[in-house]
């Protein structure tokens, strides 16, 4: 019975590697992942204005355009305002996930579907921001300074958080296998993946974006019955820019006073964020594993060995 179960078992294996074999990777956690640096961006357009509110912060500052002229008791103006944002730095982490591949072993084709890939597995990342604020001249109350327009002002910001980097494949993707000896194929197949990025600063999530980008897995696949490792280092450098034009949620920032300098003026932005740049350049490394699924003619193989071996039985 054992016999002729490993005998109809080899004989489904070799018909599937006769038309091509289609496996399930799941990435080593351990040794899979990213390294090197990344650079992320973002330009808003809006206005900021003073945080004063006659009930809730009487005390609050007070915003007016404009370097002379009156300033009411009251008066809080909102002035025209960008805010640029750049966040860069080193970039090490693990990523897990996994994709289904085809091999076509006589045909010298490979099939990558299903890609998905959590590239911050080993998770969140901190990079250090800069802001870059440009500005009309305006005047504050509580502290009174007076800010002159018309040249960006860089205000370092400590540190933002990179909170999500996740690729999923657009569409399957087909490149070259071809063998070695002793079970080895080399392979190379370029796919196009949706990157998705989300960073959080100044206390407030920005809204995810996603861009398109290529993705190259090239290496070798070992293939041991039932079971497949994957092995691939690539590069992964890219740049590209979005433009989503949505409002974001509005920002507080204390901005350092100029004129004089010394003390704090707390104003809030109400912004629209024009564009946001993501650019990589990193090397991904892709360990993974895989496991063969059955096709629809080993398993009818499968199943009249168990039925031969039951009548045997009955014998």
């Amino acid at each position: 019975m054992r016999t002729l179960i490993i005998g109809a078992s080899a004989v489904a294996f070799a018909a599937t590697l006769a038309h091509g074999q289609v496996y399930d990777f799941t990435l080593n956690t351990t040794t899979s992942g990213l390294a090197g640096s990344a650079d992320f961006g973002a330009d808003t357009s809006g206005t900021l204005i003073g945080n004063y509110d006659e009930v809730t912060n009487p005390t609050g500052t007070r915003t007016k355009p404009g370097l002379s002229g009156s300033f009411g008791a009251t008066e809080n103006v909102a002035v025209p305002a960008t805010l640029g944002l750049g966040v860069a730095g080193p970039i090490t982490s693990r990523a897990s996930g996994g994709f289904r591949a085809s091999l076509q072993g006589d045909g010298g084709v490979v099939t990558i579907s299903d890609y998905a890939v959590n590239l911050l597995h080993s998770g969140a990342i901190t990079l250090p921001a800069t802001l870059s604020l440009s500005f009309d001249s305006f005047r504050t109350r509580n502290p009174t300074s007076t800010y002159i327009g018309g040249f960006p002002l860089s205000i370092p910001f400590g540190d933002a958080t990179v909170s999500r980097l996740e690729a999923v494949q657009l569409t399957p993707a087909t490149g070259t296998l071809t063998p070695t000896g002793g079970g080895v194929y080399d392979f190379s197949v370029t796919m196009l993946a949706g990157l998705t990025a989300e960073l959080s600063v100044l206390g407030a999530a920005l809204p995810a974006t996603t861009i398109p980008i290529p993705i190259t897995l090239e290496g070798q696949i070992m293939l041991n019955g039932g079971v497949a490792d994957l092995m691939s280092v690539q590069p992964l450098a890219f740049s590209n820019t979005v433009n989503p034009g949505i409002a974001l949620p509005q920002i507080p920032l204390d901005l350092p006073t100029v004129l004089p300098p010394g003390s704090t003026a707390s104003v809030l932005f109400d912004l629209l964020l024009d564009s946001v740049g993501t650019s990589l350049d990193t090397t991904l490394t892709t360990k993974a594993t895989g496991v063969l699924v059955p096709t629809p003619s080993g398993v009818a193989l499968l199943g009249l060995a168990g039925v031969l071996a039951a009548r045997r039985r009955r014998r």
